[in-house]
């Protein structure tokens, strides 16, 4: 993409895995409009992406703009994002950390889940060991295991791993401006300083909620040989995929 053009880029992925990091280092970065509304999307029910549409059409995604939203790839997708000139970025994330990090933005936002009756309900004010829990680990966080295996195997979108956000976010940025083309409006490092987690902590009490900890590996003081057997029964296949580690 020439620089100067105006861009919009979409961060698709699946929940909990590193998107409002992304936005924001990238808001940051490349001197993009932060929106934090995002596109009407039935992430349970249908696939169906004309929220997106909607939400451009509605002048609610301006040029030089970046937002997410929980989008699986598909052809209307791609329609959509060709006709409005937007760009994709996807972030994955070890599942076992996405799956406590679900399991607490449930807790936070319970009336949130309540109101949309969404499956994470059953979970609300349980302990994270508890039947129920364990119940939605088994049979429906794989949802968001497979859509983040469509998107790695579509090779529709720029991939970005939480671990390397931790690791070296200075490469991920060096990345997306190769990828995208976009030029730097400020230091790397001002950007990955205005970015993490005791940043977006600042933003407000929503962020203070959403954002809990910005640390990998936490999943080791939360979860049991219960949690890690569901893993291994019902998700090995899934987490190799995505190119993880099987515990």
């Amino acid at each position: 993409m020439a620089a100067g053009l105006p861009v919009r880029i979409l961060v698709a992925a699946p929940p909990k895995t590193g998107n409002v990091w992304l936005e924001k280092l990238f808001s940051l970065a490349f001197g993009l409009r932060w929106v934090r509304d995002a596109p009407v999307h039935d992430y349970w029910g249908a696939r169906d992406p004309g929220g997106l549409r909607q939400f451009i059409e509605a002048g609610r995604f301006p040029d030089n703009g970046i937002c997410h939203q929980h989008f699986w790839p598909s052809y209307k997708l791609d329609e959509i994002l060709r006709k409005h000139d937007v760009l994709l970025a996807t972030t994955l994330r070890d599942p076992y950390d996405q799956f406590v990090s679900w399991y607490f933005y449930i807790q936070n936002f319970a009336d949130a889940f309540a109101a949309a009756a969404d499956p994470g309900v059953r979970a609300i004010r349980k302990p994270i060991t508890h039947p129920d829990v364990l119940d939605l680990l088994t049979n429906e966080f794989g949802r968001f295991l497979d859509q983040g295996i469509a998107w790695l195997e579509s090779h529709r979108s720029f991939l970005v791993r939480y671990e390397e956000l931790h690791h070296d976010p200075n490469a991920v940025v060096a990345r997306a401006h190769s990828h995208f083309g976009l030029e730097l409006v400020m230091p790397v490092q001002a950007a990955v300083s205005g970015s993490n987690a005791e940043a977006l902590r600042r933003e407000g009490s929503d962020f203070q909620r959403h954002v809990r900890s910005g640390r990998m590996g936490t999943w080791r003081e939360h979860l049991t040989g219960a949690h890690v057997d569901v893993f291994r029964r019902s998700h090995r296949s899934r987490i190799e995929r995505l190119g993880y580690k099987v515990w």
